[in-house]
C-alpha cells in the first residue's frame, strides 16, 4: 500500500513538473528576424547602400506562413519620412520584398535619404506586438553639387542669351541646388586669347540662386571685377564652383558684334538679261564671314530671311542671272558676322533686266569719196528709244567682222560715218549694229 502511494505521488509530481515547463513556451511570441542584401538572390548581406541602389529584405519569425498582404515599414531616422514595403512569402517561411533609397524624392517603395543618414526597417509578421528592427545606412561617397549657369540679356533675369554685343552687360545666375547665402565668385575667361576676370555673385534672397553681372567689350584693358575684353567672333567660358568641390559648372558666351555693312552698292544690267552687283567691302572686314544678297521687285520688299545668294568674305561682286527681261529689281547686300549675326542696312541698288536687243538700223550704204575715204549712211533704228549707240564693224572679207570689238562707234541720233582710214584700192565690208545701254 505504501509503495502504491509513492508511485501515485511520483506520477503527480512528474505531471506538475511537465506542466510548469511547457506552459511558458506556449505563451512565447513570434520574434521577427530581418536581413538585408544587395542582390535579388539574397546571398550578399549588406547594410550600407548607395544612391539609387535596391535594398533586398528578407523577414521571418519561423512560424508565420501562408499570410498575404503583409508589409514592413522603413523610416528615415533623421528626417522621419517613411514608406511601406510589401513582402511576399517565399521558401522556408521567408517573406521577401525590396525598396530603393535615393537622394531624390520619396516614391512608391522608394525612400529619400541623404548620404550619411540611417533608416530603420520594422517588421511584425504575426502582429503580436514584438516588432523587429534593422538599420541601414546611406553612403553615396563624396557628394558633389554640379553648378548650373544661366546667362541673360536683361537685369530682371528673364531673357536668356548666349550672344552679346560690344559693350553689352551679361547677367549671370548660378545654382548648385545646395549652396545658399552670402557671396561667391565666378571666373570668366576669353577662350581665344586667355585673358580672364573674376566676378562677384551673391545670394541676396537666400534661395540658392547667386546673381551677378559683367560687361564684354572690344576696347582692351580688362577690369578685373566687371569687364572682359572679348573681340568680335570670340567666345568666353564662365566657370562656377559654389561648393568648392570637383563638380564645377561651365557655360559659354559669344561676342556677336554686328559686322559693318558693305557700302557703295551698284546694280548694272548686262547684255542677255543678267544684272551685276558691285560693292565696297565692309571696313573693317575682320568680323565678316559672308555677304548675303537680297532681291525684290518692289522697293523695300526684300525678304531678309531668304537671300538669293551668299558669297564669302572678301567677295565684292555678284551676278544675278535669274532675271526676267524688262523687270526692275531692287537689291540689298548685308554682311554676316562670324557668329552668324547679320547687320541690318537697307541700302538699295536698282536695275532693270534687259535681254532684248534694240531694233537694227536699215538701208546701210557705203560709197568711196575723194581723199581716199568711204562714206557710210544708214536709216536709224525704229524706234530708236532703246538705242545707246551704233557700232561700226569693218573687215577686208565678207563675214569676217569681229563683233566683239567695233571698229568705230557713233552716238544715237547719228546715221552716217566717214571712214577716213581706208586704204585706196582695198575692198572693205561694213556692218552697222545698234547697241542699247546694257551692251
Amino acid at each position: 500500500m505504501l509503495n502504491r502511494s509513492r508511485l501515485l505521488m511520483a506520477a503527480f509530481l512528474s505531471l506538475a513538473l511537465l506542466t510548469s515547463l511547457t506552459l511558458p513556451a506556449l505563451a512565447q511570441p513570434y520574434q521577427d528576424d530581418i536581413y538585408t542584401y544587395s542582390d535579388a538572390a539574397h546571398t550578399l548581406p549588406q547594410t550600407t547602400f548607395g544612391d539609387g541602389e535596391t535594398v533586398y529584405v528578407m523577414v521571418t519569425d519561423n512560424n508565420t506562413t501562408g499570410k498575404t498582404g503583409l508589409s514592413i515599414n522603413v523610416s528615415n531616422d533623421q528626417e522621419a519620412n517613411a514608406i511601406s514595403v510589401g513582402v511576399i512569402e517565399g521558401p522556408a517561411k521567408q517573406y521577401r520584398g525590396n525598396f530603393i533609397i535615393t537622394s531624390g524624392a520619396d516614391g512608391v517603395e522608394t525612400l529619400h535619404m541623404e548620404s550619411g543618414q540611417t533608416a530603420t526597417i520594422s517588421a511584425n509578421l504575426e502582429g503580436s506586438g514584438d516588432d523587429a528592427t534593422k538599420k541601414i545606412t546611406a553612403d553615396y561617397g563624396i557628394v558633389q553639387f554640379l553648378d548650373i549657369i544661366w546667362t541673360y540679356s536683361d537685369p530682371n533675369y528673364t531673357v536668356e542669351a548666349t550672344e552679346f554685343g560690344d559693350g553689352d552687360i551679361v547677367y549671370v545666375k548660378v545654382s548648385d541646388s545646395q549652396t545658399s547665402g552670402g557671396m561667391n565668385s565666378i571666373s570668366v575667361k576669353n577662350d581665344q586669347i586667355g585673358n580672364s576676370i573674376s566676378v562677384l555673385i551673391g545670394d541676396s534672397q537666400g534661395d540658392g540662386f547667386y546673381l551677378g553681372n559683367f560687361k564684354v567689350y572690344s576696347q582692351g584693358n580688362d577690369d578685373p571685377n566687371d569687364r572682359l575684353t572679348l573681340f568680335s567672333g570670340q567666345s568666353a567660358t564662365i566657370t562656377a564652383n559654389l561648393a568648392d568641390d570637383a563638380a564645377a559648372g561651365t557655360w559659354t558666351i559669344y561676342a556677336a558684334y554686328t559686322a559693318p555693312p558693305p557700302t557703295s552698292l551698284t546694280a548694272t544690267a548686262l547684255a542677255g538679261g543678267s544684272i551685276q552687283l558691285d560693292w565696297i567691302l565692309s571696313s573693317p572686314e575682320g568680323n565678316v564671314a559672308s555677304y548675303r544678297v537680297f532681291r525684290a521687285i518692289v522697293s523695300k520688299g526684300q525678304d531678309y530671311a531668304s537671300p538669293i545668294a551668299t558669297v564669302p568674305a572678301g567677295t565684292s561682286t555678284y551676278t544675278d542671272g535669274a532675271t526676267t527681261d524688262g523687270l526692275t529689281y531692287y537689291y540689298v547686300v548685308r554682311a554676316v558676322s562670324k557668329t552668324g549675326t547679320m547687320e541690318e542696312n537697307t541700302n538699295e541698288a536698282i536695275a532693270t533686266a534687259d535681254a532684248t536687243p534694240p531694233p537694227s538700223p536699215s538701208n546701210l550704204t557705203a560709197a568711196p569719196i575723194s581723199g581716199d575715204g568711204v562714206q557710210l549712211a544708214w536709216t536709224a533704228s525704229s524706234p530708236e528709244t532703246d538705242v545707246f549707240q551704233y557700232n561700226i564693224y569693218r573687215s577686208t572679207s565678207s563675214g569676217a567682222q569681229d563683233f566683239s570689238s567695233p571698229t568705230y562707234t557713233v552716238s544715237v541720233g547719228i546715221t552716217s560715218y566717214t571712214d577716213s582710214s581706208a586704204t585706196p584700192g582695198q575692198a572693205y565690208y561694213y556692218v552697222v549694229r545698234a547697241q542699247d545701254v546694257v551692251g
